[in-house]
């Protein structure tokens, strides 16, 4: 600050900053790969964990003499639910199977197949985040049948 109460101007300024050195552009961008990789694992477990206590609360809520409709809907929610934790579990597979080609290219020490894979993969179709997109809608699917299975069930109640 200057002597007259006023921010100095010349502090706020922010010198020109240099790139880092390759070796250090390298470390910063193994760090960001590896935090993408555990967020998607924590997606993924959170998927995992959600789709598969909605099917353990819905087999709780199957109960004998339920109406048709009731139980077809529990039914319902059961399959989409089992279908979210195949997806999820597919997405571990083409993940790990996509790190394993990966590794197999550089233990080769075939860097350049190993980039041509790297441009290949990234340049096609996102298996990983597909297979978690649809395993969400999924889940939200399953339970948007729950909730309508449970109003449905509370009027039919009701109305007997």
């Amino acid at each position: 600050m200057s002597s007259e109460g006023k921010p100095n101007e010349k502090a706020s300024e922010r010198p020109a900053e240099k790139p880092p050195a390759d070796a250090d552009q390298w470390q910063m961008a193994l760090v960001h790969l590896k935090r993408a990789g555990e967020a998607g694992n924590w997606l993924r477990v959170l998927l995992f964990a959600a789709s598969f206590g909605l099917i353990v609360f819905v087999l709780t809520e199957i109960r004998p003499g339920a109406s048709r409709t009731v139980l077809l809907g529990h039914l319902a929610a059961l399959a989409l639910s089992g279908l979210s934790v195949f997806s999820v579990v597919r997405s571990w597979q083409v993940q790990r199977e996509k790190s394993m080609e990966r590794f197999r290219f550089l233990r080769t020490r075939d860097y350049a197949s190993y980039l041509q894979y790297d441009l290949v993969v990234e340049a096609g179709p996102k298996n990983n985040e597909r297979l978690d997109m649809r395993a969400f809608l999924l889940l939200i699917g399953a339970l948007a049948i729950e909730l309508a299975v449970r109003v449905l069930g509370v009027a039919h109640a009701v109305n007997v």
